[in-house]
């Protein structure tokens, strides 16, 4: 199950993950998507507060452009860190890799006009070269 984070206070988006974790028991899966609007600092006060929740994954806990942030988030935490969204090219993915930003690719294929594909992106091909790297996809 999807819960959003970052829609409202941090506080409330913390209430929430736990309120979901509490009604739907362990059995059931939970990812976050906070949609890049937390300050590091945010991100890793949310990471230690929902720490007993069990997520699945937390995606774009900060702005996109914030590699090394991302990075210090997912450093501070066991809950896995989905990131992609915004990436386009294998250059992007592999500075996510290189920096260990990652854990989860969640990647959006796009036209070059930003409308979405299902197939036939030179970009998918080259996401291939994060499998040797042991970077799950978010299976979307």
């Amino acid at each position: 199950m999807r819960v959003g984070a970052g829609d409202d206070t941090l506080a409330h988006s913390i209430q929430r993950v736990r309120a979901a974790r509490e009604g739907l028991g362990d059995g059931v899966d939970i990812m976050c998507d906070a949609h890049g609007t937390w300050t590091v600092a945010e991100a890793k006060r949310f990471c230690r507060e929902v720490a007993g929740c069990n997520l699945g994954w937390l995606e774009e806990p900060v702005c996109a452009d914030d590699k090394r942030g991302q990075a210090e988030v997912r450093a501070a935490t066991d809950i896995p860190i989905a990131s992609g969204e915004s990436e386009f090219t294998r250059f992007d993915f592999r500075d996510l890799i290189d920096l260990r930003a990652v854990d989860i690719r969640s990647p959006i294929s796009r036209s070059p006009a930003g409308s979405p594909r299902r197939s036939g992106s030179r970009r998918w091909r080259a996401l291939i070269s994060c499998a040797s790297r042991r970077i799950r996809g978010a299976g979307r």
